[in-house]
């Protein structure tokens, strides 16, 4: 059985003081902290019911986060690659959660 480390992007297994995301401070690390916290957030998500929205709500903000730096210009190729990677990841997870069975779905045990 795999870990749950093996659906995390890599950069999301760096020590915080690791990742300096773009040239532009602490504005591009708060924003990217919001779209990091509700990845992580739809990851840990307990409540079967909400995985999907929490997903949408990751996914739309990995989303507006890549337009914001499209539109900003510069280099911003580190956080650009961590975007790309977790929208693969959140994918990855996605399907997986469609495909476990939910505790309501399930037989009674004997």
């Amino acid at each position: 059985m795999r870990s749950i480390r093996s659906i995390l992007p890599r950069w999301l297994l760096l020590s915080p003081a690791v990742k300096r995301i773009g040239r532009q401070g602490v504005a591009d690390e708060l924003q990217a902290e919001q779209w990091h916290e509700l990845y992580v957030a739809a990851l840990f998500e307990n409540d079967p019911a909400r995985t999907v929205s929490s997903i949408t709500e990751a996914r739309t903000a990995l989303v507006k986060r890549a337009r914001e730096l499209f539109l900003a210009g510069g280099n911003h190729l580190e956080e650009q690659s961590a975007i790309d990677e977790t929208l693969l990841a959140l994918q990855t997870f996605e399907r997986c959660t469609q495909h476990v069975p939910r505790p309501e779905s399930m037989p009674p045990r004997e």
